[in-house]
């Protein structure tokens, strides 16, 4: 009985707790399992378990949203003296009746998902929202008592409101953030998509030349490069831009060398020349082959041959390693640059979380305001008054919460006993009846 009708209050602090921790993982902040200790002494390895950080969260949540209850009550109270408190108190108990009659709606308080140190990841919508409401009625009761204990008037509401508007400010310029943050992340896509293009381009063309290879029988530095540089950047084609960044070599002369220990800058300029030979050969008389092409702009951003060799930026090729290899070097540059970018606008989107939660306070606190000018709280000579009315206030809102327990729970045991004796006399008319029955169908006979 109990149990039921603290499962709304229960999985909502549960949505915030996930929240929480999602942004404390995102963070570097991460609570996680402690190892677990062997009868030897020695400390067992053990997975990740985020649910740990979870449950050290919950404790404190529940402990802060008992707080919150009491104070919303004292905070009720200063609002409309004891008919303000009842009603706080109904409205208090209201999810937990309707837990308890079956009527609480299904809502997935926790995220689909937990991300990992997922930077930039905030977790789920509805546990951002239990959050933000969290500090909605911490603000709103924090300045009904401030107000009613220190009969504050309109000079402090409009001091509030020049904070209030300035933080409205300041909600501008996020939003502003958020907006370069799309456009960094579009930049990232861009240069990651052509690279990938770039390299499923030169691969392709690779492929050809290493059959020309194998055709003609030539054992050529260019033709050992091709075949094994045909099948990795093909890879590179479909690399992500965390991959690329990890993965391929950062310069022009590491691409020639690679998987070729016994390579070196000559055999670098030896593969070029090579290329460059077979270029000139295929591709600068009249009767050229039909596989020459011009290397598209976007694959020959950057063109840096050596001094013998010619400019292929804007001549028909066959194979564009001298602008393609270059280009590739450079977008890799790029997108390291963008990923940067992109990083940082993820950390601020925690910042920014940290904002909106205070957002949600001082936004209770602009409600208080407009609640203490409908009510005119602060202007009675009735209100709390002292330190002391408010402890006394507390105290009794406490014991209240725990008597509503124990009656909760006194009625519920009722209702199941005087449900089990209905439910047995039925029985044993049940069977009677039946008893009965076979009886006069036995004497029919």
């Amino acid at each position: 009985m109990a149990i039921t009708f603290t499962i709304p209050y229960v999985i909502f602090m549960i949505g915030v707790a996930y929240n929480i921790q999602q942004t404390l993982d995102a963070m570097g902040i991460s609570l996680i399992t402690p190892p677990m200790i062997a009868s030897n002494g020695h400390a067992m390895v053990t997975a990740f378990d985020f649910q740990y950080g979870i449950d050290f969260l919950l404790f404190f949540l529940l402990i802060y949203l008992a707080l919150m209850f009491i104070f919303s009550l004292v905070a009720a109270y200063c609002i409309g003296r004891w008919k303000g408190f009842f009603v706080g108190f109904i409205i208090w108990c209201t999810p937990g009746v309707m837990s308890i009659l079956g009527y609480w709606p299904k809502i997935q308080f926790l995220p689909e998902m937990y991300n990992i140190g997922g930077a930039g990841y905030l977790g789920g919508s509805v546990g951002m929202t239990c959050l933000l409401l969290m500090g909605l009625i911490t603000g709103w009761i924090f300045l009904v008592i401030l107000t009613d204990i220190f009969s504050l008037q309109d000079r402090f509401r409009h001091f509030y409101d020049h904070i209030w508007y300035s933080m409205a400010i300041i909600a501008a310029i996020f939003f502003v953030a958020d907006t370069s943050s799309g456009e960094n992340q579009r930049r990232l896509q861009d240069y990651t998509r052509q690279f990938q293009q770039a390299s499923m381009y030169l691969s392709y063309q690779l492929k050809q030349y290493d059959q020309y290879c194998a055709q003609e029988k030539l054992d050529l530095a260019s033709c050992s490069w091709a075949h094994r540089m045909r099948q990795e950047l093909a890879e590179y084609g479909t690399y992500n831009a965390k991959l690329i960044i990890a993965v391929m070599p950062k310069t022009t002369s590491e691409l020639y060398l690679i998987y070729n220990r016994y390579a070196d800058d000559k055999t670098v300029k030896n593969i070029r020349e090579e290329f460059d030979i077979y270029n000139k050969l295929k591709c600068q008389n009249k009767s050229s082959s039909y596989d020459c092409v011009a290397t598209p702009t976007a694959y020959c951003i950057v063109n840096d041959p050596p001094k013998d060799f010619d400019d292929y930026s804007h001549r028909k090729i066959i194979v564009a390693n001298e602008c393609i290899i270059p280009t590739l070097v450079l977008l890799q540059k790029r997108i390291d640059n963008e990923i940067k970018k992109v990083n940082s606008s993820l950390e601020q989107k925690h910042i920014r979380w940290f904002f909106y939660f205070i957002f949600s306070i001082l936004a209770g606190g602009k409600v208080a305001n407009a609640t203490a000018r409908l009510s005119k709280s602060g202007k009675s000579k009735i209100g709390l008054g002292d330190e002391q009315q408010i402890i006394l206030m507390a105290k009794f809102t406490w014991r209240l919460l725990i008597s509503t327990f124990h009656f909760i729970s006194y009625v519920f045991n009722v209702l199941i006993s005087l449900s089990s004796i209905a439910f047995t006399k039925m029985r044993i008319t049940t069977q009677q009846l039946v008893k009965r029955r076979q009886i006069d169908e036995s004497n029919d006979m």
